[in-house]
């Protein structure tokens, strides 16, 4: 026998509890159905972890620059399990808590299991079926899957798998010089372990400019770690040295045979959406290739009753923009149940979000809409104001000077089209952006702004007194 739903949601990421309050609210009988742990990737194995490391990690480094403010506390002792149980507790602590407030709920039925789809109105889980007027999907993403020749004889390591290290690693390698790989280099150097970075491109973080990625490299580059260009990793096996397991890599730089034994090894080299696992062919969901499910503006599938919402879709790969999916599904979904009945036309769409995110390596890196290397490719004409953090007065009194910021116009229109703001508070700073890219005002309106004294933000309107045309690539 079917049970009947409002709304069946699949998976729990970050937009679950932003998102279903509000149906729930409203009265709406909801299903939601999860494989795993509660929160998902965020909080299990991303945001939240991570940055509760990333913030152990700069306390351990501030520490050490005793000599730099005129102080010293001698012999400099990591203990690691210490360091490694807040995250493990924070992230207990927030899937449970997600997990007991859905139970917890009158019009909210929790299913574990892996959900699959039976057909277009219906989902099958842990030896039941549901049927729902709506669905959503929230299933995210995972690491990608490791294909390295003898990986299977080595406990490789993924973002998840690191979490639940019980000692320090003497020498982690890491394949990937791009976002959650740094994040773990520099948090795991600033540990004490030894730290060697496998980029298989000419630059760290491919999608950044070249100075900024330049900037990158002299910071982790000048806290010890090291990275390895242009190379490949062919093959691992395991090395056995005493009673030590050791982690032979066989790779190439360069076109050149070379091998490095290691004690653990991260691969970091993307993900890959969890769409495979639900038999979305049953209600004709259409993917692109990648496995990524197709989406239009307001985050519907071709299936006008089904939307895909947060990594599985392909629009975003953060938490923040998953929670922003959310968003334009509650829009939409609540006109169409006659929720919203003060505000029918939607104007909240994948359209007008402007593509904004951080690296949280020290200092941050983080930026919103396009960097100078994609302003440099478009027919507009763009003007261009940069300036290095030293030349910022807090980045000086606080001595992290290191990064740059960037600051690109439409000189047609006078709106901000991108921003990159690589330093001290980079990852704050960068939502005076934000907020107003939303509003589509003339960049002038921000050069008249005052900001508190001494910040890093109150120099961003001064940034503008020098714009000037960007030249274009031939």
């Amino acid at each position: 026998m079917r049970k009947q739903y409002d709304l069946i949601w699949i998976g729990t990421g970050q937009a679950t509890m932003s998102i279903l309050p509000r149906a729930l609210a409203a009265g709406k009988k909801v299903a939601v159905i999860e494989a795993d742990k509660f929160g998902g990737t965020c909080v299990n194995s991303g945001c939240t972890p991570t940055k509760t490391l990333v913030a152990a990690a700069r306390a351990i480094f501030q520490a050490k620059r005793g000599d730099d403010f005129g102080f010293s506390i001698g012999e400099l002792n990591v203990d690691f399990k210490k360091v490694m149980a807040p995250q493990i507790f924070a992230r207990n602590r927030a899937n449970k808590g997600i997990e007991f407030s859905l139970s917890q709920h009158p019009n909210c039925t929790v299913f574990k299991g892996l959900g699959q789809f039976v057909d277009e109105h219906t989902v099958s889980v842990a030896g039941q079926v549901l049927a729902g007027e709506y669905i959503v999907i929230n299933v995210g993403s995972r690491a990608r899957d490791v294909d390295t020749p003898g990986a299977s004889s080595v406990q490789w390591l993924n973002n998840h798998s690191l979490l639940d290290l019980k000692e320090l690693p003497e020498h982690l390698a890491i394949v990937g010089g791009s976002y959650i790989g740094l994040e773990f280099a520099q948090i795991f150097r600033r540990f004490g372990s030894k730290v060697t970075v496998f980029e298989r491109g000419p630059q760290l973080m491919f999608r950044e400019d070249q100075d900024v990625a330049l900037i990158a490299e002299d910071v982790l580059k000048s806290e010890g770690i090291d990275i390895v260009y242009q190379s490949h990793v062919c093959q691992v096996s395991a090395l056995l040295q005493g009673e030590q397991e050791k982690v032979h890599i066989q790779y190439k730089h360069e076109g050149e045979d070379k091998s490095l034994d290691t004690s653990h090894i991260l691969f970091a080299i993307g993900r890959e959406p969890n769409s495979d696992r639900l038999n979305l062919s049953n209600a004709n969901i259409q993917m692109n290739s990648r496995g990524f499910i197709e989406v239009n503006e307001v985050v519907q599938t071709n299936q006008p009753h089904i939307y895909a919402i947060g990594d599985v879709n392909g629009q975003g790969a953060f938490t923040h923009t998953s929670v922003n999916d959310g968003e334009i599904f509650w829009d939409h979904y609540s006109c169409l149940v006659g929720l919203n009945k003060e505000h029918p036309e939607l104007d909240r769409t994948l359209a007008t979000r402007n593509m904004i995110y951080a690296m949280f390596i020290d200092p941050p890196l983080a930026r919103i809409g396009m960097n100078e290397t994609e302003a440099r490719k478009t027919e507009k004409n763009i003007l261009i104001a940069t300036l290095p953090m030293e030349r910022i007065a807090r980045a000086r009194e606080k001595q992290e000077t290191k990064g740059i910021v960037k600051i690109l116009i439409d000189k047609q229109s006078e709106q901000i089209v991108g921003a990159t703001v690589f330093g001290t508070g980079g990852d704050e700073v960068i939502g005076v952006f934000a907020a107003f890219m939303q509003t589509k005002m003339s960049y002038k309106h921000l050069r008249r702004t005052v900001f508190p004294h001494p910040t890093v933000g109150e120099l961003m309107p001064w940034i503008l007194d020098d714009l000037t045309l960007l030249k274009k690539h031939n």
